[in-house]
């Protein structure tokens, strides 16, 4: 087959991603790079065999780099990823930096190279790595440099990495499937109230759930906790403790699963209670799906949920457990809270994101693709 004409190819966009589990970051590209349809996509991060296979199924070459933990590995992708992005240097392609720790390593190779820097972040507080290179990332600040957050909480982390710049807010996309989410009314059933996140960070706020079922036994609800990545032992065995000693309440627990669809259908009320968000996707989702939402008063909460949404300080288990005792106590309002969240939840689809991306990327492709010299070798796309 012959290969098509320079002037005939999509351009270039080499997205960069630290694979950092399975929410927020991770799941947005999954949601919008297939859907890029007017770029080529090369995903490099240190993705194993089988999430190479997935991308590679939804039409996205992949390149593996070394997980950049550590001064010798982050050395080692960036190396790679320089041996990368000169190989492919005729196509003048974007470089997708998907959070600040990706940004920092692309830093100086969109320098040297003078090639287009697009930034998305989704962090709530600046990485180690991206402190110690802030001088040269307010230097690119300077240059070609376009970035969007997933919030305005996120831009105010962006601009203390790069300074004073534009931020455009693109949030974080949810699948159309959560709209789909069919549910039985209350009636005169109890109400079940859910906690989902991962438990391998503390900021998830997932140590307060003990004290949050142990006050609430009272109100004689059934919890569902999906729970993912286990890494504090002693809030889990609290929280076995204090569902073994419920009288009127109770507790499932399980794992994690891909299919959480299936988890707000039979949910009510989610409870968040974050110590820290950058945006909040289980907000979103809840909402899409028609479940109310009770959570800590983060800003980047309240700004996926607005008044949508039943709020305590953060931190504050007995706050948690007044705010679940005023909704319990008005199935109605529960249910009304649920049918506004879907249409608040609206600005959060994902082809409102991926128009967006589209637009902001097509803009930086455009002046790239004018500053492209003539081809001079041959090119490889994917690898290890």
């Amino acid at each position: 087959m012959t290969a098509p004409a320079a002037s005939q190819r999509k351009p270039l966009l080499v997205v960069v991603s630290g694979v950092t589990g399975h929410g927020g970051p991770n799941a947005s590209l999954r949601a919008v790079v297939p859907l890029l349809g007017s770029f080529e996509c090369l995903l490099v991060g240190p993705y194993r065999s089988a999430e190479r296979t997935q991308w590679t199924e939804a039409g996205v070459l992949v390149e593996a780099v070394p997980r950049p933990r550590g001064l010798v590995a982050r050395t080692r992708a960036v190396a790679r990823l320089s041996r990368l992005v000169w190989r492919l240097r005729h196509r003048r392609p974007v470089l997708f930096a998907n959070g600040l720790t990706e940004a920092a390593l692309l830093a100086p190779i969109a320098l040297i190279s003078r090639l287009v820097l697009f930034v998305w972040v989704h962090n709530y507080a600046v990485p180690r790595i991206a402190v110690a290179l802030s001088p040269l990332l307010r230097r690119i600040a300077a240059g070609p440099l376009t970035v969007a957050a997933v919030s305005r909480m996120a831009a105010r982390v962006a601009r203390e990495v790069f300074g004073e710049i534009p931020v455009v807010v693109v949030p974080n996309p949810i699948d159309r499937s959560f709209w789909d989410v069919r549910r039985e009314p209350i009636g005169d059933r109890r109400l079940r109230v859910s906690y989902v996140a991962g438990t391998d960070r503390r900021y998830k706020g997932f140590d307060l759930l003990p004290s949050i079922v142990t006050a609430s036994d009272e109100l004689g609800v059934d919890w569902l906790v999906v729970a993912a990545e286990a890494t504090q032992p002693e809030a889990w065995r609290a929280l076995r403790r204090s569902a073994g000693a419920l009288r009127w309440s109770s507790v499932e627990l399980r794992g994690r699963t891909d299919r959480v669809q299936e988890i707000y259908a039979i949910t009510d009320v989610v409870l968040i209670p974050s110590r820290q968000e950058s945006f909040c996707r289980v907000a979103a989702e809840a909402m899409a799906s028609g479940a109310a939402v009770v959570a800590a008063r983060l800003d980047a909460i309240v700004e996926v949920c607005g008044d949508v949404a039943e709020y305590f300080p953060s931190e504050d288990p007995v706050a948690a457990t007044a705010a679940l005792r005023r909704l319990i106590a008005d199935p109605d309002r529960v249910e009304e809270m649920g049918r506004r969240g879907r249409a608040r939840a609206g600005r959060f689809t994902r082809d409102a994101v991926v128009a967006r991306l589209r637009d902001l990327l097509g803009d930086r492709a455009e002046g790239a693709s004018r500053a492209a010299p003539p081809r001079t070798g041959g090119e490889r796309l994917g690898g290890r």
